[in-house]
C-alpha cells in the first residue's frame, strides 16, 4: 500500500486565509475608543468651562467688593476731614461775624476811617483763610428761600418782592466743601394771598 500523499492538481488553488475581519475588530475598537476619549474630553472640557465660569464671577465679586470698600474708606476719610474742619471753622466763623458787626458799628458811630478799614481788611484776610479751607459764603438776598440752605426768622410784606423771596440777610450762611456749615439766617418776603389770610378774622 503506497502513502505517499496523493498530487494536488496544479490548478486547484487552496483557501487562503485572509486577516480583514480581524482587523475589521480592531479598527472598530479603536473608532469606539476614540468616540469615548471625545466625549470624556467634551465633558472635562464642559466642566473646566463651568469652573472657569464660577471663577470669572467670584473675580468679579471680589473687584466690586474691593471697589465698595475702597469707596466706603474714601467716604469716611471725607467725612472725618470735613466733620475736622467744621468744627475748626464755626469758632472762625463767629470772630469774623464779630468783626464784621465792629466794622458796622465803628461806621455807624462815626469811628475814626483807618480803623474801620483795618478791622475790614482783617475780616476779609480771614474770609480768605476759610475760603482756602473750602468755606464759602452762601448767595441769600433776592434769591428764593430754600430750607437746605436759609433758616427763616421773620418773614415781612412783599412790597412788590417775590413770594418767598429773601429780603434781608440777618447772618450769613457758610458752605464747606459744598456741604452746608450753617444757614444763613433771614428775613423773607411773604405774598399778598398770605397777607390777606392773615388779615382776615
Amino acid at each position: 500500500m503506497d502513502d505517499s500523499t496523493p498530487d494536488v492538481p496544479q490548478d486547484i488553488e487552496t483557501p487562503a486565509k485572509h486577516p480583514r475581519r480581524g482587523r475589521g475588530k480592531a479598527l472598530a475598537e479603536q473608532v469606539r475608543r476614540l468616540k469615548e476619549d471625545k466625549a470624556g474630553m467634551e465633558r472635562r472640557a464642559d466642566e473646566l468651562a463651568a469652573r472657569i465660569a464660577e471663577l470669572e464671577d467670584e473675580r468679579l465679586r471680589l473687584l466690586a467688593e474691593m471697589e465698595n470698600m475702597r469707596k466706603r474708606s474714601q467716604r469716611r476719610l471725607e467725612d472725618e476731614r470735613w466733620g475736622l474742619l467744621a468744627e475748626i471753622s464755626r469758632p472762625v466763623l463767629e470772630v469774623a461775624d464779630n468783626l464784621e458787626r465792629a466794622a458796622h458799628m465803628g461806621e455807624a458811630t462815626g469811628a475814626q476811617e483807618a480803623t474801620v478799614s483795618g478791622i475790614r481788611m482783617v475780616h476779609s484776610q480771614l474770609l480768605e483763610v476759610l475760603l482756602r479751607w473750602g468755606v464759602a459764603p452762601i448767595d441769600a438776598v433776592g434769591r428764593d428761600f430754600d430750607f437746605n440752605f436759609h433758616e427763616a426768622i421773620a418773614h415781612a410784606p412783599s412790597q412788590g418782592a417775590r413770594d418767598n423771596e429773601i429780603l434781608t440777610e440777618v447772618s450769613r450762611g457758610y458752605l464747606l466743601n459744598g456741604r452746608l456749615l450753617r444757614p444763613s439766617k433771614v428775613v423773607v418776603a411773604k405774598g399778598a394771598e398770605q397777607d390777606q389770610a392773615e388779615a382776615s378774622p
